[in-house]
């Protein structure tokens, strides 16, 4: 991907191409609803059809299985569409600068370097995680950083075009973290924790927060990691479908089993505490909130 055989002109003809694949399938009204951005619930051919059914049941000749077949497959078709798209805006971004002609010199770590000049186009798109890619982000974001001394356009960039490979979310929890390594036990630093806890709370339901839950519990900032958690279990569940769900419902038993993982985490970290001090505030903390799942829990 760092050394695509396709010129800058070449690589915005395939896009432009996909671009309009992509503008075909949201346009059609066969194909709409069947896509990477609608939730999965909602593509079953009962609702969905991708053409008009003699029948309103599922009948009994194989037909409604062989539609959902064909729902998937288109399905996995336009997944791979829009990231190819993005795979493409990724190397676009890699490879051609923003502003200027002079070309891009990333920076990648020596023991990622073997990993990162490998990597393929078809692993870009087909692959679910692959770290290497935030390798390359990581130095494509420092590179803008240090050439042009400015991260915003890059970033905006990636969020936009490569939504799926980077999110802005996940640029301002590297900020959080970086601010937390910096800090040391002073004066000032229940201000500085106080003020990474408010950023993360904006975004606890799109990253991972494990990170900072390890430094506020360094720093005993408990109330913050218990605030932490318990924004995260609401934004993963904002229909509380953990509380209303049927048993068997699978989406509801995965809302509730990340809630869960929440809430015990508040569970371990007060039973780690030696000081009753710090176990009344993870307490009023917790009797703050109206969540009814978390309180039956603990």
């Amino acid at each position: 991907v760092l050394r695509p055989f396709l010129s800058p002109v070449e690589l915005v003809e395939v896009q432009e191409l996909l671009i309009r694949l992509e503008f075909f399938r949201q346009n059609s009204s066969q194909f709409a609803s069947i896509g990477p951005a609608v939730p999965k619930s909602q593509q079953t051919p009962m609702n969905t059809p991708l053409a008009r059914r003699t029948t309103p049941n599922r009948g009994t000749d194989g037909s409604y299985q062989a539609r959902k077949q064909e729902e998937d497959s288109l399905r996995n078709v336009f997944y791979l569409l829009a990231r190819s798209l993005e795979a493409i805006s990724l190397i676009q971004l890699l490879s051609f600068p923003l502003q200027g002609s002079a070309p891009l010199v990333i920076d990648v770590k020596e023991a990622a370097l073997g990993d990162v000049v490998n990597t393929t186009f078809q692993e870009l798109v087909c692959s679910q995680s692959l770290p290497c890619i935030n390798v390359l982000i990581s130095a494509l974001i420092k590179t803008y950083s240090d050439t042009f001394g400015n991260i915003e356009m890059i970033a905006m960039s990636l969020n936009d075009r490569c939504s799926s490979y980077f999110s802005l979310a996940n640029m301002r929890l590297h900020r959080v973290v970086e601010e937390l390594k910096k800090l040391k036990p002073t004066s000032t630093s229940e201000h500085i924790l106080h003020s990474t806890c408010q950023e993360m709370l904006t975004i606890a339901g799109e990253v991972d927060i494990s990170p900072v839950l390890k430094f506020y519990e360094e720093f005993g900032f408990v109330s913050g990691f218990v605030q932490l958690l318990l924004t995260r279990a609401a934004k993963i569940d904002p229909s509380d479908l953990a509380n209303q769900g049927a048993q068997e419902d699978k989406l509801s038993e995965e809302k509730r089993d990340q809630r869960m993982e929440c809430y015990n985490e508040i569970i371990r970290l007060y039973r780690s505490q030696k000081n009753t001090d710090a176990k009344e505030v993870i307490l009023n903390t917790v009797l703050r909130t109206d969540d009814k799942l978390c309180h039956y829990t603990l």
